[in-house]
């Protein structure tokens, strides 16, 4: 496989997801997988979209910041957002990023067919325990690197496996740090045809949305939007 491996570092908290997203750049190259790698003052939106643009089979795994509705830049500037997640159509897309399963993943998901696997709340860890926290945030991409194509399948054995690090955080008397994990197990989210987003996600204030979503049903959400039609987008 091919994946884009996008890790930009500007604040403290992307002081530790660089290194749980280094730790996986090597993981993927020992696989035997190729990737693209876009760090630090390469991780931003222009970067990004000519990264698939010459790549258009390769994935999306990104570290670290985000928001409801969109993923952040080494800039501080969204890189995909609800204007461009076009360019997430039929990829595969791996986020640590808080929040951006609410709409960026259920809108992906619905309108261009995105495998969206992120959180639903905001990811939190302790520095006591930080070890711990990047072996739980990184296993599900281990997983699909090792072979496991069933992102519900990674979510089931991600569950099993959180549940296994917030045991040795408590025996180790970390229960803040046990605390948090739990927040942050719950929160994950899978968007795929076997688990899409729920009604309350997928609700659109847009006309034309909310008029093919009434005529077709969800089967709408992959109408393209007449103004869409008139002025496609480019990358």
């Amino acid at each position: 496989m091919k994946f884009i491996i996008f890790v930009p570092k500007f604040d403290r908290a992307t002081e530790y997801s660089y290194i749980w997203g280094l730790e996986i750049e090597a993981y993927s190259r020992e696989k035997g997988h190729e990737n693209i790698n876009l760090l630090v003052a390469d991780a931003v939106k222009e970067k990004l979209e000519e990264a698939f643009t010459k790549n258009p089979d390769a994935h999306l795994v990104f570290y670290d910041h985000g928001n409801e509705d969109c993923l952040w830049g080494n800039n501080r500037k969204h890189v995909v957002d609800l204007t461009n997640n076009f360019i997430l159509k039929n990829k595969e897309v791996f986020t640590m990023a808080c929040l951006s399963s609410k709409k960026l993943g259920a809108d992906s998901y619905l309108r261009y067919g995105t495998t969206y696997w992120g959180s639903y709340e905001t990811i939190s860890f302790t520095t006591d325990a930080v070890e711990d926290f990047g072996l739980a945030l990184n296993f599900p991409i281990k997983l699909r690197m090792d072979g496991e194509s069933d992102w519900n399948v990674i979510m089931d054995k991600t569950l099993i496996h959180d549940n296994e690090v917030i045991d040795t955080m408590i025996g180790h008397g970390k229960i803040f740090a046990a605390a948090l994990m739990r927040e942050n197990r719950d929160a994950r989210r899978v968007w795929t045809d076997k688990t899409p987003p729920s009604d309350e996600d997928s609700d659109s204030t847009c006309f034309w949305r909310r008029l093919a979503l009434k005529l077709f049903g969800r089967k709408g959400w992959r109408v393209p939007n007449p103004h869409a039609m008139i002025n496609p987008p480019r990358i």
